[in-house]
């Protein structure tokens, strides 16, 4: 497919209505793909060297973002509504009612968008844990996800209680599949988990200051 045919598509897509009515139908543990991750960066100049001449309208940027924020709000609701039943089933309403979507009832500025307790390992009294939510509508698990520099700080500072889940094929049919990825404990700062976990390309810079020589 050719690069403008591409971008057309993408657009297409942006334009579609997501499903909201959708269930998670399968959880699994995340796999790892940091090799598939490490050649694709590789490969990213040319690729970045086209998308950085193509110009974005003002109206089309915030369309793309208000469709990721609903992707994202569908996740987050989805994976809420999945883990309290599954708390709910495994140790009683009592903290099935505990779960709780800090992100809608707390704002986005914690880091983490759920709090609730670990059913995959039971134990009495439960586990608290934090899960991140992350969305895309592709099913592929090797889709390209955004981590941002407070969130990799709680994956820091919760390793031993803090979930990743990634939620796939939102809004594109209505059976949607969640990957957990639970290991944390072993990374003990960002840069030791940007180093060793992640294969990624920094897609920001956030600028704190600027030298000007003297003329």
């Amino acid at each position: 497919m050719n690069y403008r045919k591409r971008i057309s598509n993408l657009e297409a897509e942006a334009e579609a209505e997501l499903i909201e009515d959708g269930i998670i139908i399968e959880e699994v543990f995340a796999g790892s793909n940091y090799d598939q991750g490490f050649s694709k960066i590789s490969k990213k100049g040319k690729a970045n060297e086209k998308k950085r001449s193509r110009v974005v309208s003002q109206q089309q940027l915030q369309k793309d973002l208000q469709k990721r924020k609903k992707i994202g709000d569908i996740a987050e609701r989805k994976v809420y509504e999945y883990v309290k039943r599954k708390v709910t089933e495994i140790f009683g309403k009592e903290y099935g009612d505990k779960v709780e979507h800090v992100a809608a009832t707390r704002g986005d500025g914690l880091g983490y968008d759920i709090t609730a307790f670990d059913y995959l390992n039971p134990q009495h009294p439960p586990k608290p844990i934090k899960i991140e939510v992350k969305g895309t509508t592709s099913i592929s698990t090797n889709a390209v996800y955004s981590i941002s520099y407070p969130e990799l700080e709680k994956f820091i500072q919760y390793r031993n209680e803090i979930w990743l889940v990634r939620v796939h094929g939102v809004g594109k049919k209505h059976e949607m599949r969640m990957e957990i990825d639970n290991d944390f404990n072993q990374y003990y700062s960002v840069n030791d988990l940007l180093t060793r976990k992640y294969a990624y390309i920094p897609s920001s810079i956030d600028v704190y200051g600027t030298r000007v020589k003297d003329i």
